[in-house]
Parts: C-alpha cells; structure tokens; sequence
C-alpha cells in the first residue's frame, strides 16, 4: 500500500469528509491524494418486499445514504415546529410535510453504511508521494468536518497491515431482518453455518430496536444459509421462503425431538 496519513474528523462525518477532500483537491488542481478511505461498511436491511441482496457498496448507494439523513433530520426539525405550533392551518401544512417527507425517505432502499473507526479517515498518497506537502495539509486542514492532521509523515507499513488485519471482519457487509423469535432462529442459524463456514461463533446478533426483534450476522454467512436453505425461486430472492423454510425445519426438527414426527 502506498503512503498512508491519518486524519481526525468529526464522529459520524467520515464519509462527508472523504467526499470534501476529494472535491477540494480537485478544485484546487492538486494530484496527490490517490483515495481517502473512510473504512466504511455497511448493513443491509432486508424484509418481504427485498427483491436483492447486494454483496456491494456503491456510490449511489453511499448518496442515498446521505439522503435518507438529509430527510430524517428535515421530519426531525418539522416535528419540534409541530409541537410549538398553535395555529391550525400551519399544524395542518406541517403534518402534510412531514407525511410527504417520510413518504420519500422510505421509498429509498434502506442499508446502514456506517465508518468502523469513528471519527478517523485514511489519506492514501499517490505512489512516489511519501508524505503531505504543505498546500496538501492546508487543504485537509481546512475541509470544515476534518478536526486536524496527526501528522505530515506516513504511518509505518508494517502498523498499516496489522491495523487492517485487525479490522477485517468489523469490515464486513451485515445483512438485518425482523423476526419472531431471535434467540431460537439464531441457534438454527447457527448449526447450518458452521458446517460450511469457519469461525462462525459470536457472529450472530440479536437485538430489540424500535419495537422489533432482529437478527444481524455477515452478509456471506446469510448467503450461505440462504442457499442451504432451498428457499430460492426462479424469480430470484425470497425473503419470506427463506424465513418460512426455517419455522418449518424448527418445527420439524422439535417434532423429532419430542418424538412427535409425522403427528
């Protein structure tokens, strides 16, 4: 890998700071800056009405990341109008807003994407470039999200592997489904996985998070047991077969269990 420089951002703007540094060395006619890496992953979230599961993150779907925030904070700022607003015909106009502007964000494909070190981004120089010059550093320095520069110099190669290696699996797309029963669904999950797959312990999650219990593990886990499941279909991703499939092998299996089979 070629000279590496770190850069403090603001938390959760890492993705805006690798969009403006690009921009700004663009603007400014500068050529040293091969990538920003923002070491981003991210989450796709999954129900009936998924058509596709992408093992990918693109720039669309970085923008309409940044879209469904852009929305969310707008339905935030019309709601707190809403609640200090005494007049009817504005309460009315505010509601309509708001209905329309929710309306928009969940027509946009949900998938988290999210930095796996908060706060930090990766300034990778082009090749022969071994460390910031000063219009380079002036630049970074003055992108509003990023906070500061650790240092001009590169970090050492050997620290670069070694911090990549230890972030690899944190790297990982997650796939995320509501389900009924987390905990049991997890144990199913779990012993069809590690028969294809190694080091499939602890990384399988379960969560209650807005009124919802949901499943979240490695999106190439998910694949694996998505195909061992049987539940495809010519007219490609079933998400409900899937589902289905496995509250009908958990039955079957408890029936075997309690020597219930075939009742």
């Amino acid at each position: 890998m070629n000279s590496v420089i770190a850069v403090k951002t603001r938390s959760n703007m890492e993705l805006k700071a690798k969009k403006m540094i690009l921009w700004f060395q663009k603007q400014k006619g500068i050529d040293q800056i091969k990538d920003v890496h923002a070491l981003e992953t991210f989450t796709e979230v999954i129900d009936e009405h998924t058509e596709k599961v992408t093992s990918t993150l693109t720039n669309k779907d970085i923008e309409q990341n940044e879209l469904r925030k852009e929305l969310g904070s707008e339905v935030t700022n019309l709601k707190k109008q809403l609640d200090v607003t005494e007049c009817l015909n504005k309460r009315g106009e505010l509601r309509a807003n708001i209905k329309d502007l929710e309306q928009q964000k969940n027509k946009i494909r949900k998938k988290k994407i999210e930095s796996v070190v908060k706060g930090y981004v990766l300034i990778e120089l082009k090749e022969g470039i071994y460390e910031l010059s000063n219009d380079i550093y002036a630049l970074i320095n003055n992108v509003p999200v990023v906070q500061y520069v650790l240092s001009q110099l590169p970090i050492l190669q050997e620290e670069i592997s070694s911090f990549f290696n230890t972030i690899k699996e944190e790297l990982e797309p997650q796939v995320e489904f509501e389900v009924n029963n987390p905990k049991s669904m997890i144990e199913r999950f779990r012993e069809i996985a590690k028969q294809k797959v190694n080091n499939v312990k602890n990384r399988f999650f379960s969560a209650y998070t807005n009124k919802k219990s949901v499943v979240k593990m490695p999106l190439k886990i998910f694949k694996v047991i998505y195909l061992s499941s049987g539940s495809t279909n010519n007219n490609g991703f079933s998400f409900t077969n899937f589902i289905n499939e496995f509250i009908k092998e958990s039955i079957k299996k408890e029936s075997i269990i309690h020597g219930r089979e075939g009742l």
